[in-house]
């Protein structure tokens, strides 16, 4: 009888346990993705490099969402969310949240801005500037002087200057020192910016050094310089500065400056008009701190969104806004070094930029955001089908099952997104191309917002008429409602001996 017990009552018990356990880790599992955390793999270059989806190099980031945040707040300008596409709603994108609900948003000279009305009055552009810890994760960059070619960036305009063991040393001959400083990346919106040595080298090979597609290059002006700096002992001052000329504008400097006293050292941050090398009469703003003279002089100067900040180790210098009436591209960017007296030795040099904004699609354009909608926008605008580009498209068939405009001969009609419109002639394509239009059997593919395919009878040409008769129209919002989470963390690649991925999002 007791072994009867125990094959009746002894394995069935552990099997049902096992099967209780099991069947409860994956109601937890289904529980935690549904309502608290969800992994999604990134597949395009839209945020890159801040999350990558690089063909060219074969990294896919893995990524953590935080899908419980917005139920205690509201999403935020500048959150790296995930969202369901509103065209194509079976499909989830992420991108990073600019615009917020009534903004006046404006896309331009690489930067966001906010246009404020005030009745009669001329309207005022609210510069949106990212937060320290958001810019700080968006730094892209441009030169180290460990770098290879670093020796290529300088160039002598008087006094002797020399580059030796990554360190750079300037010295007056009787009239000042200064040296030109141009990176071999350029100062400008080069695609391949940020990305570590592998990857970029792969990327250049695949789209050239310039970028994708008709974008021309664009000057960078939001520029973070970190340097460490020795004095000589007859070395009367040290500068750093950067003049940008923007389009319509008077050319600026931004100058970052190092002076000895009698007594100690006195760092300087200033914004000036200049003409040549002449500052224009009542136009410079300066801000400055007095320093103990044996300080090691760690430098930072960062010009971002529309700010100019310094700091010497944790002393912060000043800040000072450089905000234009009305902003502009720049139409030139020069770098340079100089010093008064004696020499100066610089060393741990490295310069990046900003993200740069595109305008594709809303050049010249007042997004004016809707209640309960935001506005998206990739990091890499470059490669981005964001909210500057989304369409959407209506088409209908007719009794014959033909493509037409929605209209009395339609008697059936369906909405999707447009993006490219492929023509199929046997090749592989683009999955998230819609229409696509396979020409060889007279019929076109189209995706409806809720990822259905239909398959309609047509040619290029009765698909050309058709959008002639119904334009596309622009639609760039996502509902609040359409917001899955916020991306907060990267857990893949993982490999500390080749790409390694690891962090938060910011």
């Amino acid at each position: 009888m007791g072994r009867k017990e125990e094959t009746e009552s002894g394995h069935p018990r552990k099997i049902r346990e096992f099967v209780e356990s099991a069947s409860m880790a994956i109601l937890v599992a289904i529980g935690l993705k549904v309502f608290l955390v969800e992994a999604f793999q990134i597949p395009t270059p839209s945020m890159q490099p801040t999350l990558m989806g690089c063909k060219e190099a074969q990294v896919f980031d893995r990524i953590l969402v935080d899908k419980a945040c917005y139920l205690v707040r509201e999403p935020k300008r500048w959150d790296v969310v995930v969202f369901r596409y509103p065209l194509k709603r079976s499909q989830n994108y992420v991108k990073r949240l600019v615009g917020m609900p009534g903004d006046h948003l404006r896309v331009e000279g690489g930067d966001l801005y906010n246009i404020q009305e005030h009745g009669n009055k001329p309207s005022t552009w609210e510069i949106l500037r990212k937060p320290m810890g958001v810019q700080a994760g968006l730094w892209r960059t441009l030169f180290k002087s460990s770098d290879e070619d670093a020796s290529q960036a300088f160039e002598t305009k008087a006094g002797d200057w020399t580059f030796q063991g990554a360190v750079l040393t300037g010295t007056d001959q009787g009239s000042g020192a200064r040296a030109g400083f141009l990176p071999p990346s350029g100062l400008t919106n080069a695609y391949w910016h940020g990305y570590p040595s592998p990857i970029r080298e792969k990327i250049i090979s695949q789209v050239g050094s310039a970028g994708l597609g008709n974008h021309a290059p664009q000057y960078v002006g939001d520029l973070a310089w970190s340097l460490q700096v020795e004095l000589s002992k007859d070395c009367l001052e040290f500068w750093l500065q950067q003049k940008q000329k923007p389009r319509d504008h008077r050319t600026l400097r931004f100058r970052f400056i190092v002076r000895k006293t009698s007594k100690s050292l006195r760092a300087e941050i200033s914004k000036a008009e200049v003409s040549g090398r002449r500052v224009i009469l009542g136009s410079e703003k300066k801000q400055g701190i007095d320093l103990p003279s044996d300080i090691p002089l760690k430098i930072r100067f960062e010009h971002r969104d529309g700010l100019l900040e310094g700091w010497v180790g944790s002393k912060k210098v000043g800040a000072i806004s450089t905000v234009l009436g009305r902003p502009a591209p720049l139409d030139a960017l020069f770098l340079e070094f100089g010093c008064k007296g004696g020499s100066a030795r610089i060393s741990q040099l490295e310069l990046k930029r900003d993200l740069y904004y595109t305008t594709d699609g809303v050049e010249g354009k007042t997004i004016i955001i809707p209640k309960d909608k935001f506005f998206m926008m990739g990091d890499n605008t470059q490669a981005s089908e964001d909210s500057r580009l989304w369409k959407s498209l209506t088409l209908g068939i007719d009794k014959r099952g033909r493509i037409c405009p929605p209209g009395k001969e339609a008697v059936h009609t369906w909405t999707g997104n447009l993006r490219g419109g492929a023509f199929y002639v046997g090749n592989p394509i683009d999955p998230d191309e819609n229409p696509i239009l396979v020409t060889r059997k007279h019929r076109i593919v189209f995706t409806d917002f809720f990822g259905e395919n239909h398959i309609l009878k047509g040619d290029p040409e009765d698909f050309t008429k058709t959008l002639e008769a119904s334009p596309p129209q622009w639609a760039p919002f996502v509902p609040k409602s359409f917001v899955v989470g916020r991306a907060f963390a990267r857990f893949w690649p993982a490999n500390p001996f080749g790409i390694f991925r690891l962090g938060l999002i910011r």
